[in-house]
């Protein structure tokens, strides 16, 4: 059984390695639902609650659920007073019209199809907002690293997102869609950079006898692309797709 797709078993690598979103990105959200003190929330796949806590962080009325009790496990010892559910995606453990809008951050690929949607449009009171938050590469930062993980693994490697439009999905689904577009460069320590490497799906693929091999490569790729700061570079475009 392939192991592509779980991240229970990175959850720490998860928590320390991945960076929170920009706080515009946050605030185009925000304003795109009109939010209100009262509004309540839904943050779907939330992982280990990165994305979680800054909405709450902002005054929002935040619960979260994943899939995986291992990432849920952290979102919780953050002590927040967030709520979080282990539950997939396609079947919630909510009432109908239950949240003023949904976000979901840099998962939806994994589930992008209509029956999720129909549980997103139950769990929506009318007009409400679904939110998909992706971090889109916008140099050969993931290619570079991803070359030299294939030569540890004897397949070729798989993509999720290499034929993923979220908007395309929502067509059948929301009367509305929309999207807001954010650039940023994400910093990293050589440290955080190698966790961030063994905090994506992929890392499960490779053999355990061969990881010492790869974060050695990766650390002397790395190192070679620190800036005069001692930081590797990440540059990127949040994307924001919603529909309503």
């Amino acid at each position: 059984m392939s192991t592509y797709g779980t991240f229970g078993n990175l959850n720490l690598n998860y928590e320390h390695g991945r960076k929170e979103f920009p706080e515009e990105v946050i605030s185009f959200i925000l304003n795109t639902a009109k939010f209100k003190k009262d509004s309540s929330v839904l943050d779907l796949a939330c992982g280990t609650g990165i994305a979680t806590k800054q909405l709450f962080l902002r005054g929002v009325n935040v619960v979260g659920s994943d899939i995986d009790p291992m990432m849920i496990e952290l979102a919780v010892q953050k002590n927040d007073p967030v709520d979080y559910f282990v539950a997939p995606a396609l079947k919630q453990p909510f009432v109908d019209n239950s949240f003023d809008f949904i976000t979901c951050f840099s998962a939806f690929h994994w589930f992008a199809n209509e029956e999720t949607l129909r549980e997103i449009k139950r769990l929506l009171k009318d007009k409400g907002f679904f939110f998909v938050i992706n971090k889109n590469e916008n140099s050969d930062f993931k290619k570079n690293y991803r070359n030299i993980i294939k030569n540890f693994i004897d397949t070729p490697l798989p993509d999720i997102k290499e034929k993923y439009n979220p908007l395309s999905v929502f067509s059948n689904s929301f009367q509305e869609t929309g999207e807001g577009r954010f650039l940023t460069t994400e910093l990293f320590t050589l440290e955080q950079i190698l966790q961030y490497v063994q905090s994506i799906s992929l890392w499960n693929l490779i053999p355990e006898t061969k990881k010492g091999a790869v974060l050695r490569e990766l650390e002397i790729y790395f190192k070679n692309t620190l800036n005069k700061d001692g930081f590797v570079e990440r540059p990127i475009e949040v994307v924001v797709v919603f529909g309503y």
